[in-house]
């Protein structure tokens, strides 16, 4: 009895650490995207509803890097970027950047289905995911043509070097970024 206990324990050991080396899948990626995507929409919502566009930013600033890094566990690194950037830290490397462009072109002739990319490197044991923030009218109050004075002073307050604005509803504002690694078998057990 005690040899089968010991079999199926093992076999079941393997199984988590084998499951726990494997890449997760585009649906996974999506899932913490839009997980992301929701909380960060929530907070925003709150303090436009509680304070205006100028509120929004002043919460956006407190709040965006905390709940972002509440989502960096289990191998995974989620962030956001863009190609116009308000906040330096969340700077595109190469490949988000490429991205970024072909979002912003699919955009331009769909702007129905929100593009998404991703590939796997099973050499490095890494998975990189993106999926494109098209802006809405209600991002325009922070992020538009025409930002209101009391909004960009508040902007200004918190990132002196904006580039963030001039965007028009259904055109890319950035995008979320996810990367996984594989956990080296070291550290496995």
């Amino acid at each position: 009895m005690h040899r089968v206990l010991s079999t199926v324990v093992l076999s079941c050991f393997a199984t988590i650490t084998i499951a726990a080396s494997e890449p997760p899948s585009v649906a996974d990626a999506r899932q913490k995207a839009k997980m992301l995507g929701d909380a960060l929409k929530e907070r925003l919502q709150n303090a436009i509803q509680q304070g205006g566009f100028p509120a929004g930013v002043s919460e956006c600033h407190l709040a965006a890097m905390p709940v972002t890094e509440r989502f960096n566990r289990a191998g995974w690194t989620v962030g956001r970027t863009a190609l116009k950037l308000r906040n330096p830290a969340n700077t595109p490397d190469t490949w988000e950047k490429q991205q970024l462009n072909e979002f912003a072109k699919r955009l331009k002739s769909d702007s129905e289905h929100i593009p998404e990319a991703s590939y796997y490197d099973a050499q490095k044991g890494e998975f990189r995911y993106m999926r494109a923030i098209v802006t809405r009218p209600v991002c325009t109050g922070c992020h538009g043509a025409s930002v209101g004075q009391d909004v960009k002073a508040v902007i200004d307050t918190h990132y002196p070097n904006d580039e963030a604005t001039g965007f028009a509803p259904g055109s890319l504002r950035g995008a979320f970024t996810l990367s996984w690694e594989a956990v080296p078998d070291s550290q496995k057990y």
